[in-house]
């Protein structure tokens, strides 16, 4: 059976990996030439959003590298994220920029960076693989708000074809909402690893990942699968094992009840057999006491027959004395 399922498995698996894009990120070149770009309404994230993506560092050459810009006419920094903490704007405002010492994921491994903000309170967050890193307020006045008409970059700062901004590494769900999810539903998107899909049920995602993939690139950016069906067939199984062992331990929980309801039964039986014995004795004791009963009085019959005996010899007696 086990040899049929991996037998299925090689033969499935590669198949569902050439049609389903859904596992799938974006290595981005090191040149300013390797970059997506394009034109988004942002207005669905004017007063607050959440900007959560996946980052693998790779090319570790830049100074300053940039994962993700968005720039309007209004203002150059409406959102700047980077890779390694140098940038984590909103509006302009660098508050929490220079941020380095919280990005200690080493370069070649995934990590999960996410970047909250709303007008109302002016609160910017930074979390890293699920936890708050870090939190600060940006300006009050004018800039309050989000622009909504501009050009959002990946892997490029806007206005400038600089080697310093270059990030060069892999990309992978990013997504935009248009709230600020809470820390909860940020640390189940983050625990889930890579092969969760935790944010496709969240309704406020606007700008998706599967939308990003669908953009037109420049340069380099080529796609690089996630290999999530191998994981969760795991899952899968980790499931049913655990389905299994719950029904097991159900089925030990019975088979305990049953067991104390036999000790129970046992014990039972144990005190009525004593009862028993008991009661045997009993009937012997009083077994005893009718045999030795019967025996006086049969002894009790003899001394009578005797007796009867006795006086009739005596009567034949009397009766001849007197004749």
């Amino acid at each position: 059976m086990f040899f049929l399922f991996v037998l299925t498995f090689c033969i499935v698996s590669p198949v569902a990996q050439t049609v389903d894009r859904k596992y799938t990120a974006l290595q981005f070149g090191t040149t300013s030439s390797d970059y997506i770009s394009f034109s988004h309404n942002m207005s669905p994230f004017r007063n607050a959003f959440t900007l959560c993506t996946w980052i693998k560092r790779v090319y570790t050459s830049s100074s300053s590298p940039v994962v993700f810009h968005y720039q309007t006419s209004s203002t150059t920094f409406e959102i700047l994220t980077g890779s390694a903490g140098e940038y984590n704007r909103v509006l302009g405002d660098g508050v929490l920029e220079n941020s380095h010492s919280k990005f200690t994921t080493p370069a070649g491994q995934w990590f999960h960076y996410c970047l909250t903000w709303s007008s109302s309170s002016r609160t910017i967050q930074i979390y890293l693989d699920g936890e708050l890193a870090a939190s600060g307020q940006t300006s009050s006045g004018n800039w309050r708000e989000l622009h909504a008409s501009g050009t959002v970059w990946f892997n490029r700062l806007g206005y400038s074809a600089g080697s310093s901004w270059i990030f060069g590494g892999q990309l992978y769900r990013f997504n935009l909402y248009n709230e600020i999810l809470s820390s909860g539903t940020i640390k189940r998107i983050a625990y889930g690893g890579l092969c969760a899909e935790v944010e496709e049920t969240i309704g406020s995602r606007t700008l998706r990942w599967e939308d990003v993939l669908e953009k037109s690139r420049t340069g380099l950016v080529v796609e690089v699968g996630i290999d999530c069906y191998l994981i969760k067939e795991l899952r899968m199984m980790r499931k049913q094992l655990d389905t299994v062992k719950g029904q097991l331990n159900r089925t030990n929980d019975d088979l305990e009840t049953i067991t104390g309801l036999l000790n129970s039964t046992q014990e039972e039986l144990k005190t009525v057999t004593g009862q028993l014995n008991r009661t045997e004795e009993e009937l012997d004791r009083t077994e005893v006491s009718l045999e030795y009963e019967v025996t006086r009085h049969n002894q009790t019959e003899e001394e009578l027959s005797r007796t009867r005996e006795s006086l009739e010899t005596v009567t034949t007696r009397s009766n001849r004395t007197k004749e």
